[in-house]
């Protein structure tokens, strides 16, 4: 380099520390399907060597199709730690943007419920409703009609009260929700065709295995989206906290 001129390009950004542990959540998610994934194909190699054999117990504890185990665990925490950083992100926000943390607190609100059908599969409880609205329909999993007739809700909701918060994080909220209702309504309606098609078998189970990770990521996106809408600053011999929607950043 020739002497006196000046290095224009711009330092590499390195990731904050939210994002950086955001990070770390989706290379766990991805582990977790994989690791299922793994699970099922080794307990079928274990049938094909001995035909009749009970499923192992650990089967069961690391199956994405299965519930109350780990992978169901991890979605419900994130969940949870989500509707977490909602809430403190609406608390932060009530002083200086009163509408924008009325928003934060209603998401929170809504994180936690989604924890709770996580938990419990109350979701499933909407398939009688499903197949009575689409009475005569080939669709295996019919809870997914009503369940798209409330995601259509959420996306109101989202129209209209995201326009109090940044529209950097309004943006990233929106593709948050459209990554985890694709996991949840349309890969859902998919792998319930699937599985009347080919049965429990390797398909049926990579379908439902993007599924789980599109919900994963789906909610990680929007904790990322939340941590943004909070800013962190040095002033003195502490640190101040405000909220992203007073500067529009």
């Amino acid at each position: 380099m020739p002497r006196g001129e000046k290095v224009t390009g711009r330092r590499p950004r390195l990731l904050s520390g939210s994002d950086a542990a955001v990070v770390v959540l989706a290379v766990v998610a991805v582990g977790l399907v994989g690791l299922s994934l793994l699970t099922r194909y080794l307990a079928y190699r274990r049938e094909v060597a001995a035909p009749g054999i009970a499923p192992p117990a650990w089967l069961a504890l690391f199956d994405v199709n299965a519930e109350a185990n780990v992978p169901t665990w991890f979605t419900v925490a994130l969940l949870v730690l989500a509707a977490g950083a909602a809430a403190a992100a609406g608390l932060v926000a009530s002083r200086s943007a009163p509408r924008a943390a009325r928003f934060f607190l209603a998401l929170a609100v809504v994180l936690l419920l989604l924890s709770l059908d996580e938990l419990a599969g109350l979701h499933e409880r909407l398939g009688a409703l499903g197949a009575a609205v689409t009475s005569g329909s080939a669709l295996h999993f019919a809870w997914v009609v009503p369940g798209a007739a409330l995601a259509g809700l959420l996306l109101v909701a989202l129209l209209v009260g995201g326009r109090s918060v940044p529209r950097t994080v309004r943006r990233q909220l929106a593709v948050a929700l459209a990554i985890y209702l694709t996991g949840a309504l349309l890969v859902e309606a998919v792998s319930g065709q699937v599985l009347v098609a080919r049965g429990d078998r390797a398909a049926y189970l990579l379908v439902t295995g993007v599924e789980e990770l599109l919900e994963m990521l789906g909610v990680l996106l929007v904790l990322r989206a939340v941590l943004g809408s909070v800013r962190a600053q040095r002033a003195g011999d502490g640190w101040t906290v405000r909220s992203a929607a007073i500067t529009g950043g």
